[in-house]
């Protein structure tokens, strides 16, 4: 069956606009694949005993979890462009802060913030394909590949930084490959906000009050979001996400913590967690 008019997208825009959602995905879904590599040398450089290391990565997730809705309401109102920008560039400097602060305490606080402008800039390229390109899984299976890409240089990198210029170094690579998504997405067309979203006409609050009740998390999107769980499809899809994230989330609680106990140096830590990647990002594009 042919494509109506409305499913076709322009080439030429198609191409820099598949360019632009790549680059995001590249830099914007990786943060936690470089972090697995940090993190846990840095909780062993802070003293921390494995219920404290467990804990530190895990607390990554707790605002993702709670606030990941909200991420996904806050893309829709003001635009993914803007929104993974401001993040990204409050990321890198979150990112670069963790060699500053050296205790247990701020490494959880940063992970909980750290973690949910992961997600949302994740969340925001993806649906970048759901909206943009139409949500077919030709682009979806590039977006991830590139993803994935990102996923074995980033953990690599971070290694590298790690084993030649110490924690700070590796941090501040990390920040700046969080920094990079945010310059990735000002290469994203100027997408308008999603008019249904925005405030009625005649709400009579100031300028700051309006600004703020487009920040702050809303029931309604909630929700909405919680009502497609009675959707079989959606379902599954967050069964099987759980069940992913949850054994990728025990094996970063300890897996590199044991290749640097057998003696791997960070490095060859790095080359390993993002070899993963590499394998599967074959596996996205075929």
């Amino acid at each position: 069956m042919s494509e109506t008019k409305s499913e076709t997208i322009p080439e030429t825009f198609s191409l820099r606009l598949q360019g632009s959602i790549y680059l995001i995905a590249g830099f914007s879904g990786n943060m936690n694949a470089m972090m697995s590599v940090v993190m846990p040398l840095w909780a062993l450089e802070l003293g921390a005993s494995p219920l404290l290391i467990g804990l530190i990565i895990a607390s990554r997730q707790v605002l993702s979890v709670g606030f990941s809705i909200h991420g996904g309401a806050l893309m829709d109102r003001l635009g993914p462009r803007r929104v993974i920008a401001t993040l990204g560039l409050t990321g890198a400097v979150l990112v670069a802060l963790y060699p500053a602060a050296p205790y247990i305490w701020a490494a959880i606080l940063l992970q909980l913030l750290t973690g949910f402008i992961e997600t949302t800039n994740w969340i925001g390229a993806q649906s970048l394909v759901g909206k943009l390109l139409k949500g077919r899984a030709v682009y979806a299976g590039r977006m991830t590949a590139a993803a994935r890409l990102g996923g074995f240089a980033g953990p690599l990198l971070a290694g590298l930084a790690w084993q030649f210029w110490g924690p700070a170094g590796a941090f501040y690579v990390v920040a700046a490959w969080v920094l990079a998504a945010a310059f990735a997405a000002l290469t994203l067309p100027d997408i308008p906000l999603d008019e249904k979203r925005e405030a009625p006409a005649d709400d009579t609050r100031s300028a700051p009050l309006k600004a703020l009740s487009v920040l702050l998390p809303r029931w309604s999107d909630y929700r909405t979001a919680l009502g497609t769980l009675v959707i079989p499809a959606v379902a599954l899809v967050i069964v099987a996400t759980v069940m992913r994230q949850t054994g990728s989330g025990i094996q970063t609680a300890f897996y590199s913590v044991w290749l640097k106990e057998i003696g791997y140096s960070a490095g060859t830590i790095g080359f390993l967690i993002g070899t993963g990647n590499l394998v599967s990002a074959g596996a996205a594009l075929s």
